[in-house]
């Protein structure tokens, strides 16, 4: 029995001080990427993770300690995460477990992968793609592989997969292709999310360069009709629809309009820390005291009572911005 204490129902529920209900782990498994998106891993730099990655066995006995404290859905993030060479048996460990399972990825090694996702009951495929172009992909992403990034989301809705597009938008970057981008939603049974471009080191964020979610939704507005979608309550992305198309469009207004008060979620870095905001600075070592024997359930809910309400707990985007730039990387906490 693994001891618990503080606001924990008897049904396992982890609740923050802010009465947020907390049932879904980000789960980083590497920091190691073999892209180097502008806004995420700018100027190719390398991981700086000196002690190494968790093993499977390790994350295994994490995502166990989760799940008694309440957590019911686990995505699986990076840097790349299939760039791993045992996600196969990170996979095969996590499939064994009652939650449901999900995945951030490129896409680039998708198609080695989908036999193994779908035995492994991963069930939601996140899948960046932030441009059509495939100059403007080289561009953002140091790579000229946009053909087969494409291919394997066809091979990913192909095998039933729920699959997430998401797409940063950057001024004068990409923002000439918002349309384009949403008009997959057409015949495509997936989601395209739209993800305001948030400030990280390194990534030269400013406010000239952000397209809001109110611009967003002008820029959709000159090519489509949109018909609002109802969130659920911990839903992080607005929802529209394009009348008469099997897809949905979103938009994540994570500076504009933040979506903290419903906020569900709960960060593992891959050497091991809780991040119990994207945008906190503080972090709590788990995989050394597990490595130590000790018990973790203590540790994962002092964490989550020193969850600020909103971006960890700082000052908003504009009157703080260079706040946000002593935190880690976006490669390195996990998408």
């Amino acid at each position: 029995m693994i001891p618990m204490s503080g606001k924990l129902t008897n049904k396992g529920v982890l609740i923050d001080s802010f009465g947020r209900t907390h049932d879904y782990l980000r789960l980083s498994i590497t920091d190691r990427c073999n892209f180097n998106c502008l806004y995420c891993k700018p100027d190719k730099c390398n991981s700086d993770n000196k002690i190494g990655h968790m093993s499977p066995n390790e994350i295994g006995e994490i995502a166990d300690a989760f799940i008694y404290l309440g957590i019911t859905k686990i995505r699986i993030t990076g840097g790349e995460p299939l760039m791993r060479k045992d996600f196969a048996e990170i996979a095969d460990i996590l499939g064994k477990k009652n939650i449901k399972l999900a995945l951030t990825t490129n896409a680039f090694y998708l198609d080695k992968y989908l036999d193994c996702l779908k035995e492994n009951n991963f069930q939601f495929l996140n899948i960046s793609l932030d441009s059509l172009n495939a100059d403007k992909f080289q561009k953002i992403t140091g790579s000229n592989r946009l053909q087969k990034i494409l291919s394997n989301i066809e091979k990913a809705i192909a095998a039933n997969l729920t699959v997430k597009i998401n797409t940063v938008v950057i001024r004068d970057l990409n923002s000439d292709e918002i349309a384009d981008i949403a008009s997959l939603t057409i015949r495509k049974p997936i989601s395209v999310r739209f993800i305001e471009f948030m400030p990280f080191k390194g990534n030269n964020w400013n406010f000239g360069r952000l397209i809001r979610h109110t611009e967003i939704v002008d820029e959709l507005k000159k090519y489509f009709q949109l018909e609002k979608i109802e969130n659920e309550k911990s839903e992080t992305a607005s929802y529209y629809k394009i009348p008469g198309s099997v897809g949905k469009i979103g938009i994540i207004s994570t500076v504009s309009q933040p979506f903290c008060s419903s906020c569900n979620r709960i960060r593992l870095t891959s050497d091991g820390k809780i991040k119990s905001c994207l945008f906190g600075i503080h972090e709590f070592d788990l995989i050394n005291p597990l490595r130590q024997h000790a018990t973790i359930s203590e540790l994962i809910y002092s964490a989550l009572k020193e969850k600020s309400f909103e971006h960890g707990g700082k000052k908003t985007f504009r009157e703080f911005p260079e706040g946000y730039l002593d935190n880690r990387d976006m490669f390195a906490i996990g998408g």
